[in-house]
C-alpha cells in the first residue's frame, strides 16, 4: 500500500467513488479519435448528456492528486523489467509476450494480483503481459511513470473497436472525474454498480520474503491460516458458480 500510495494511485484500488454502469458505458461509447487528436475542437473532450467532460491526462492526474506535470517516458527494456519483477530469476522476457506470473516475487506478485483486478482487468492471471509488467514495475521500483498518459491510453482503446467484451478500465475513476465536473448529470434510472469482494491473497504468497533463507522462514498462525482458507473457498466457489452457469447456458444454446 505504501507503494501505490507513493505512486499516486489508492483512488485507483481502494475509497472508490460511487461507479454508475450506464453512464460509464455512454462516456465510452461517446469517446472519438477527436479526444486524443490534439488539432481538432474536440481534443481531450467527450460529449455525455449534453455535457462536455475535460477528459485528458492532466484532468486523471489532478483527480488522482497526483503532480500534473508530464513525466518522462519509462525508459527502460522490457529485459530489464523482466529481471527486476523475477528477482533475477528470469533475465529475458519471454519471446511469447507473456511471463508466467509464479515467476514474480512476492512485491510484485501482489501488485500483479491488483493490477490484473485493477489496472488493466483480466481473468488470466497465471500470466502477465508486458503492459502491466511494466505497469508494476513502475510502482515498485517508484520510477517515475505518467499513469495519467496510461490510464487514459488505455480508456482509448475503445474507440473503434468492435471488440463486445473488452473489460473497461478504471470505470470507477472515470465515474468520478464526470461527477466532479458535472454533479447533476445523473438521471432517476441511474443505479450505482454492486462491487465484487475485496481481493484476497493466499497466506503461502503472504509467507515467502524476497531475502527468506530456510532460518528466516516464518509459519502462520492459525487464525490467519484459517482466515485465508476461508477467503480462498470462497473465491473458488465464487469461480465454480460463475463456470456452471456458462455451462448450463452453453448446454441450453446446443439444445
Amino acid at each position: 500500500m505504501k507503494l501505490i500510495k507513493s505512486a499516486g494511485l489508492l483512488k485507483t484500488v481502494t475509497h472508490f467513488s460511487k461507479c454508475y454502469e450506464m453512464l460509464v458505458k455512454e462516456f465510452i461509447v461517446n469517446l472519438s479519435q477527436d479526444c486524443a487528436d490534439g488539432r481538432t475542437e474536440d481534443f481531450h473532450k467527450v460529449y455525455v448528456r449534453r455535457k462536455c467532460i475535460d477528459f485528458s491526462p492532466t484532468v486523471i492526474n489532478l483527480y488522482l492528486g497526483r503532480d500534473a506535470e508530464a513525466q518522462p517516458e519509462l525508459e527502460v527494456t522490457d529485459n530489464e523489467v523482466c529481471k527486476v519483477i523475477t528477482g533475477g530469476k528470469v533475465k529475458k522476457w519471454p519471446i511469447k509476450s507473456k511471463l508466467s506470473a509464479s515467476l514474480l516475487n512476492v512485491r510484485y506478485a501482489l501488485l500483479h494480483k491488483i493490477g490484473a483486478a485493477n489496472w488493466v482487468p483480466t481473468n488470466h492471471t497465471s500470466t502477465i503481459a508486458v503492459g502491466l509488467g511494466r505497469f508494476i514495475y513502475a510502482v515498485g521500483t517508484k520510477t517515475k511513470f505518467d499513469y495519467g498518459t496510461y490510464i487514459f491510453d488505455q480508456t482509448m482503446r475503445h474507440v473503434g473497436t468492435s471488440a463486445t467484451k473488452l473489460p473497461i478500465a478504471f470505470p470507477s475513476l472515470i465515474c468520478g472525474i464526470i461527477l466532479k465536473q458535472h454533479p447533476g448529470i445523473l438521471k432517476a434510472k441511474d443505479s450505482v454498480c454492486k462491487r465484487e469482494s475485496a481481493l484476497s491473497f493466499h497466506y503461502k504468497l503472504l509467507q515467502r520474503s524476497d531475502d527468506m533463507t530456510s532460518a528466516g522462514t516464518s509459519q502462520p498462525s492459525k487464525s490467519v491460516n484459517k482466515t485465508f482458507l476461508i477467503a480462498e473457498l470462497k473465491e473458488t466457489c465464487k469461480e465454480l458458480d460463475n463456470r456452471k452457469m456458462k455451462l448450463e447456458q452453453l448446454i441450453q444454446s446446443l439444445e
